[in-house]
């Protein structure tokens, strides 16, 4: 009489198993990237993401411990499973308890460019009254220090912020000279308008300059560019460095062009290249 049962004895069947939620994007050919709700992923085929879906996996086949591992699938009635999930989740949107510490001032609507993929219902810059008023920044400052956090940011949005930073410099002012919260500023701006009455506001009131520079957002070349408007200005004076006409973009552009014509023209020195990034 054996001692021990077979393994198939403990293995649940195939009817007993069911769905936990996940996401799933197409990252490439014959392969899927498959996330749970907590972010955790694992890569799958077309044919594997198919017999996940129908519940095709059984213990032992390989495709059930990865999906198992990765909380997308699990027993029809059991619970730990499920109630990892929900611990992990419950922890991971644990902030949404917690009151937001940043507060967007849009100070105005008016901006010197038009990007096409701007998302800001955009104002010339002739249009004053596109501006938020004094009043409004007071009352949006109280708001603002109602809040039960004790370090609280203020970041500036617009339009282009930069245009109305007579009133950037108000607020600034005067919530340094209310008590209570420890301050953090942010101005998100193109930079087109930084010039070194700005770059010395910023420096003297430990205001950071965020950029979201014209065009930049949308060139094939941005992941690769290593372009700093700020530390352009401040080594050079050119506070307009990132800008696409620019001398450094240019430059940029040329050697990533270069070098995409070799890997396109010169196998063997494409082969090299790969080397060398390998390296």
């Amino acid at each position: 009489m054996a001692r021990f049962l077979s393994p198939e004895t403990f293995r649940a069947a195939t009817e007993d198993l069911s769905l936990l939620p996940f996401n799933f994007e197409r990252t490439g050919a014959n392969q899927y990237l498959v996330a749970n709700m907590v972010g955790d992923f694992i890569r799958l085929t077309e044919d594997e993401l198919t017999r996940l879906v129908d519940l095709r996996v059984r213990p032992g086949d390989g495709l059930y411990e990865k999906a198992y591992a990765a909380h997308l699938v699990s027993g029809a009635n059991q619970k730990a499973q499920r109630q990892l999930l929900a611990a992990r989740l419950r922890s991971r949107m644990s902030f949404l308890q917690q009151t937001t510490p940043l507060h967007i001032f849009v100070v105005t609507l008016r901006c010197e460019h038009s990007c096409p993929y701007c998302q800001v219902s955009r104002q010339s810059t002739d249009r004053s009254r596109f501006d938020m008023s004094e009043e409004t920044a007071t009352r949006a400052l109280d708001i603002a220090f109602a809040s039960p956090t004790s370090r609280i940011k203020i970041e500036f949005q617009g339009g282009e912020p930069l245009l109305n930073f007579p009133l950037i410099r108000k607020i600034v002012a005067a919530a340094k000279q209310r008590s209570g919260k420890k301050l953090d500023f942010v101005i998100a701006s193109n930079l087109a308008l930084l010039d070194d009455a700005v770059l010395e506001f910023c420096k003297e009131n430990n205001v950071l300059l965020t950029q979201c520079a014209p065009e930049c957002s949308t060139c094939v070349y941005e992941s690769h560019c290593g372009a700093d408007p700020v530390y352009h200005h401040a080594t050079q004076g050119d506070a307009l460095g990132i800008k696409p006409l620019s001398a450094f973009c240019a430059r940029q552009k040329g050697i990533m062009g270069l070098l995409l014509d070799i890997l396109e023209d010169s196998p063997e020195d494409a082969a090299i290249l790969r080397r060398w990034a390998a390296a």
